[in-house]
């Protein structure tokens, strides 16, 4: 009887680990550049996930975002990175050229959908990063519904 449980146990546990192993992560990649003005020597950017500022050449701005998204499936991929929005506000003559990388709902998970932001500037440019990891949001959905009871 000992014999019949001790391999009733192992064909069990090889049972999970082969259904553990089959489960693949499906990667779907999405990304989107912007090439902005340089009008008064600064940019500003609003992004979630990692940042990585670069110096190049010539008088032009230039942002890469790459959003990686994992799923069980394509479909749930997919849908992790249409839930990045990237958005461009062109300079105007005095004004400070942005580029908004944000989440739509949720909270920025790397497990779920991974972000990176890489910025070329001209030397002459200073660049702002500010971490828009929707914390507003998050706060302002707490208030509404404290105050909807």
């Amino acid at each position: 009887m000992k014999k019949i449980l001790i391999i009733c146990l192992f064909l069990c546990s090889a049972w999970g680990i082969a259904m553990a192993q089959s489960s693949k992560v499906v990667k779907v990649v999405r990304a989107e550049t912007f090439t902005l003005k340089n009008t008064n020597n600064e940019f500003d950017l609003r992004a979630v996930g990692k940042v990585v500022v670069r110096e190049c050449e010539g008088d032009v701005i230039r942002c890469e975002v790459r959003i990686t998204g994992y799923g069980e499936s394509k479909a749930q991929a997919t849908e992790r990175t249409q839930n990045i929005v990237a958005t461009s506000i062109a300079g105007y003559p005095n004004s400070t050229p942005c580029v908004v990388v944000e989440m739509q709902r949720g909270l920025y998970s790397p497990k779920k959908c991974e972000v990176v932001t890489t910025v070329y500037v001209p030397a002459t440019v200073t660049c702002q990063v500010n971490d828009n990891s929707n914390m507003l949001d998050l706060l302002k959905r707490a208030a509404e519904k404290m105050f909807s009871r």
